[in-house]
């Protein structure tokens, strides 16, 4: 790469000190520096586990694969520093979730104007899903209204209103939990090392292959393993699980919204105890890098167990699991908490 002797130097120091965590080597959260790769390899910058884990396979040894987060931090809590903007900016390909999850990156982007660095959006070609507000859904229960997303929908577009204004502007980011979105995500990033790194695109295109096989009997064993569920709703810590969900039959009741920054207010908690003393909810999941105490106290007034569902967001509890596996793990989580 033709950078100035600065930059590379700054970079150089970035990757010794601050790199964060590869798949599979936790050090309980601190930074621990990547694999070398072969020599001449590409360098490739992520934002996220699931994106660290899913180049990792593809690259083999071909390309050099770190983060920018370091383990135990969700990207809604990630403060974009110094350090971290220039080794962005040393990358041959920085790979981003996008779709709104990690809302720090509009201001890299912008750094990377003139730049070498590649910015490449995995969630592009995948079919985004809104969120909703949890104030919305209580203003309509105050009125007497069903919350009907396709009937209201058809209201505001009637009074020609965007739906936008009525606070369903935002997306839900978290894609990679339909692990058939994992393989479009997985598509995005071959044909980003492939474009980048041409002379091995053929061995980026056989990992790939691979590890759609994999996804793809990811994908049948939630169809599976949750076909008998004796429940379809789950009530989960923030409002993560939409495309799982939609995947499986699912639904989801979150207690928190999209980005999960602030505790629900106790109306919400008095719906969501409500709801669960009505349809008979067995287990209120939490998440590894959450606080348990508001599942906690929702089961204690209910009589419900808590249990963990990982929306995969950032690397927790010194575990050294990859997506699959982590995702294995929710699988039967469900099949406990839904009575299979």
């Amino acid at each position: 790469m033709n950078k100035k002797l600065l930059t590379l130097v700054l970079a150089l120091v970035v990757l010794l000190t601050a790199c964060g965590p590869a798949a599979g080597n936790v050090n309980g959260g601190e930074a621990v520096q990547a694999e070398a790769p072969e020599a001449g390899g590409p360098l490739v910058v992520v934002t996220t586990f699931v994106l660290e884990d899913l180049a990792r396979t593809i690259a083999g040894d071909h390309a050099e694969v770190v983060s920018l987060l370091p383990s135990g931090l969700s990207p809604h809590d990630f403060e974009l520093g110094p350090k971290e903007m220039n080794l962005a900016l040393e990358a041959d390909l920085l790979i981003y979730n996008g779709a709104g999850l990690e809302p720090w990156m509009d201001k890299l982007l912008g750094q990377l104007d003139g730049e070498e660095t590649r910015a490449v959006e995995a969630a592009e070609g995948v079919a985004l899903m809104e969120g909703h507000s949890h104030a919305e859904d209580a203003e309509h229960e105050e009125h007497g209204e069903a919350h009907d997303e396709d009937a209201e929908h058809d209201e505001h577009e009637e009074h020609g209103e965007a739906h936008e204004e009525h606070d369903h502007g935002t997306m839900d980011p978290h894609i990679w939990l339909d692990p058939k979105n994992a393989v479009a995500m997985a598509e995005v990033i071959t044909a980003a090392l492939e474009g980048e790194d041409p002379q091995n695109a053929q061995d980026y295109r056989a990992n790939f292959e691979e590890l759609k096989g994999a996804l793809e009997e990811l994908d049948q064993r939630f169809v599976e393993g949750l076909k008998n569920a004796k429940t379809r709703d789950i009530v989960v810590n923030h409002e993560a699980f939409g495309y799982l969900a939609q995947a499986y039959n699912l639904k989801q009741r979150p207690i928190e919204g999209i980005n999960s920054q602030s505790e629900p207010d106790p109306q919400t908690m008095a719906e969501i105890v409500a709801f669960v003393r009505e349809n008979e909810i067995k287990t209120i999941f939490t998440e590894p890098l959450k606080d348990p105490k508001i599942a906690e106290t929702i089961a204690a007034e209910t009589g419900a167990t808590v249990s963990t569902l990982d929306p995969l967001e950032g690397l927790g509890g010194g575990e050294e699991l990859g997506y699959i596996e982590l995702m294995e793990k929710n699988l039967e989580a469900l099949k406990e908490g839904l009575g299979v």
